[in-house]
């Protein structure tokens, strides 16, 4: 299981078709396909219904599209944070004040 195979997941269940998720996303059907088999086998249970003219989600399908969906989440997440402290971003949090302002007022003694 890793985050291309997720992220096809997610794009399947959204359009529901191997053929447009490929073309989206710039592979070929056959490696759509590969990658949702690769899934279903770590997985252990079905994660979509094959039967009809579209993919649809099973019910455990679903669920397990809900947890893609926040790993696939965080990943971005913790992709846009190393790009911002690459480039320099500080974590920190600087304040600066002219002496108008009471420091009492916002800084415990």
């Amino acid at each position: 299981m890793n985050l291309s195979h997720l992220h096809m997941m997610i794009t399947v269940a959204r359009l529901g078709s191997l053929q447009k998720t490929a073309e989206q996303l710039g592979r070929t059907q056959s490696a759509v396909s590969m990658a949702l088999k690769k899934l279903e086998e770590n997985a252990g249970f079905a994660l979509f219904n094959r039967d009809g003219y579209r993919l649809e989600l099973t019910e455990q399908g679903h669920h397990f599209l809900r947890q893609a969906e926040e790993v696939v989440r965080q990943q971005q997440r913790l992709q846009s944070l190393a790009n911002q402290l690459k480039h320099g971003a500080e974590p920190l949090l600087t304040l600066c004040y002219d002496h108008t302002c009471d420091s009492k007022l916002w800084m415990p003694s």
